[in-house]
C-alpha cells in the first residue's frame, strides 16, 4: 500500500520540500507538495486526502503551529504530522527535568536546569508546545559512568 505524503512548505523552504519529495517517491512513495503562495484553498484540500495519508510541514516556528492546526481541524491527527523547522529558534522540553528551554538550530544542546547534554527529536508536544529532548549519550558521558 502507497501511503501519501502531503507536503506544505512556503517559498523559502520550497527547495528543501523538493528534496524531501524526490527522497519519497524514490522511496516508492506518493508525494505532493502544497505551496502557500499557489492560492490554494488548504483546508479544503486537506480535507479531502485519502485516509492514512501523512502531513509533513516545513516552514519557520511561526507557520509552522499555524499549518498543524489547519491539519488538525481538516482531521489530522498529531500523529499524521510531522514537524521540520527551519530558521529561528524553538521550545524544547528536557525528558530529564522537564524544563521547558528555547534553542536554535544546534543539534546538541546542554540543559539550561539541569545541565544534561540533549537533543530535539522530531516529537512535538502540543501539551508543551515543544519537542521533546532526549540525553545524548557521549563517549565523555559514558566513561564518566563507568568511573563512578
Amino acid at each position: 500500500m502507497i501511503l501519501k505524503t502531503i507536503i506544505l512548505t512556503d517559498q523559502n523552504n520550497m527547495e528543501r520540500a523538493c528534496d524531501r519529495k524526490n527522497d519519497i517517491q524514490q522511496a516508492g512513495g506518493n508525494c505532493r507538495i502544497l505551496g502557500l503562495e499557489e492560492g490554494i484553498d488548504l483546508e479544503k484540500e486537506l480535507s479531502f486526502q485519502p485516509l492514512g495519508a501523512q502531513i509533513l510541514i516545513i516552514a519557520e516556528k511561526d507557520l509552522i503551529q499555524n499549518l498543524r492546526q489547519l491539519a488538525i481541524k481538516a482531521g489530522f491527527k498529531q500523529k499524521d504530522i510531522t514537524l521540520i523547522h527551519t530558521g529561528g529558534s524553538f521550545n524544547a522540553f528536557c525528558s530529564q527535568c522537564h524544563h521547558i528551554q528555547t534553542f536554535t538550530q544546534q543539534k546538541e544542546f546542554d540543559c539550561a536546569n539541569c545541565h544534561q547534554t540533549i537533543e530535539a527529536s522530531d516529537h512535538f508536544s502540543a501539551y508543551h508546545q515543544a519537542y521533546l529532548a532526549y540525553p545524548v549519550f557521549t563517549q565523555k558521558n559514558q566513561s564518566d559512568e563507568t568511573k563512578g
